[in-house]
């Protein structure tokens, strides 16, 4: 990937989330700030190094397990979480698995449309 694939990326997943108001500010150590879904949970962290946490607990959905079942699926396609991970026995979520910066152009479209579907 050719330098700034991160920035570029953390930039246009922050301009969705305030299109779509769906941004937090972070409580991290570092440079971060998440994404909430329909449900006004935190669903993802992203920080500035391009890797960030995923909220996969029934409890991110408001006990919605038919959304956290969508989500989980499409976040195991893009790789962002190993396939071979059981979705419930997840206390709370999961680190990236790739950075965004080690996201094809489609994996990454796949995960903006992904945040899409949870709002």
């Amino acid at each position: 990937m050719e330098q700034g694939t991160i920035r570029d990326r953390l930039i246009a997943v922050l301009h969705w989330a305030i299109q779509h108001d769906t941004f937090s500010p972070s409580q991290a150590r570092t440079l971060a700030f998440n994404v909430g879904n329909r449900h006004g949970k935190r669903q993802m962290s992203f920080i500035i190094e391009g890797g960030g946490y995923i909220c996969l607990a029934g409890m991110h959905f408001n006990g919605n397990i038919v959304d956290r079942d969508e989500f989980s699926m499409g976040i195991k396609e893009i790789g962002l979480v190993n396939p071979a991970e059981v979705i419930e026995e997840i206390k709370d979520g999961r680190y990236y698995a790739k950075t965004l910066d080690q996201l094809t152009d489609s994996e990454f479209d796949q995960l903006i449309a992904l945040l899409d579907s949870i709002n």
